[in-house]
């Protein structure tokens, strides 16, 4: 995956500025700062605005104005975290361009708890909603069985929601403002919107998913997948015909076989349309 982003990074010079000197005037050198051109300044740094940090000897550069048109989702869309990426990927410099960039919270406990936040929403919240597309999409299940996974699926994103209540605790946003435990909620709480098990009226997580949606670049995502869902109308014809497999991989097994889906896995086996991940 890190091989990947590298590439697609240095391709599209989606990465960083190293600069080995910082020709600025700041009182400081030692804290990030916000440079922005000079009207003068002609070449392809033209207009940029510039976030500036510290790396040991050198500064880190990150174009803050200079977006592409490819987003983490569609750059990578076999990663699941890379679909909760909402903002496109920035134009960076000529050095490291190997290499592409987030940036997390600078407090450590903070950074700690939307790396725990992620981590649930990649693995538990991810596997709730890809389950109920086994279920609805691809139809796995059917009567009573569908039934009672949906209802599984339902009590166990509240439980997540709950969860995730507690997390935001009264804030705007999960770490204060917006940031990366928000990029990591938002598509997994929203596909749970578009099922109809979201967060309940008037609490602060729909108000936080209101705001959510909201923000130019969220929006856009989110009708990006309104868009693609469109296009699983005939995915269960598509499946039984033999056309592709679906992973089962870690997570997702797991809630597959935890929430009534023991025959699943086994008719999926016996049909060659599952399959899981490498090596075999």
């Amino acid at each position: 995956m890190n091989r990947a982003i590298g590439a697609l990074a240095g391709a599209m010079a989606g990465a960083l500025l190293m600069f080995g000197a910082l020709a600025a005037r700041a009182e400081d050198l030692s804290k990030p700062m916000l440079l922005v051109a000079s009207p003068s300044l002609q070449g392809p740094y033209t207009h940029t605005a510039l976030l500036v940090v510290p790396m040991g000897n050198k500064h880190v550069g990150f174009i803050l104005n200079r977006s592409t048109e490819t987003r983490m989702s569609s750059a990578f869309p076999e990663h699941a975290p890379s679909a909760k990426v909402m903002d496109p990927i920035y134009f960076g410099g000529p050095e490291a361009s190997d290499a592409l960039f987030a940036l997390l919270p600078r407090d450590p406990v903070a950074r700690a708890e939307a790396r725990m936040i992620e981590d649930v929403c990649d693995t538990l919240y991810e596997a709730i909603n890809w389950g109920l597309g086994e279920i609805g999409w691809f139809k796995r299940a059917e009567g009573r069985l569908a039934d009672d996974m949906k209802a599984k699926a339902a009590s166990q994103t509240r439980q997540l929601v709950d969860w995730l209540e507690s997390k935001l605790l009264g804030k705007t946003w999960f770490g204060g403002e917006f940031g990366w435990a928000d990029l990591s909620v938002a598509p997994y709480l929203n596909r749970s919107v578009h099922y109809g098990i979201g967060p309940a009226e008037g609490s602060p997580l729909k108000a936080w998913h209101k705001r959510l949606c909201e923000r130019p670049s969220v929006a856009a995502t989110f009708k990006e997948f309104d868009a693609a869902r469109q296009g699983m109308a005939n995915v269960a014809e598509r499946l039984a015909a033999g056309t592709f497999r679906r992973e089962y991989r870690d997570h997702r097994l797991e809630w597959m076989m935890k929430s009534g889906g023991v025959q699943i896995v086994l008719d999926g086996l016996a049909k060659n349309n599952i399959r899981f991940t490498w090596p075999l």
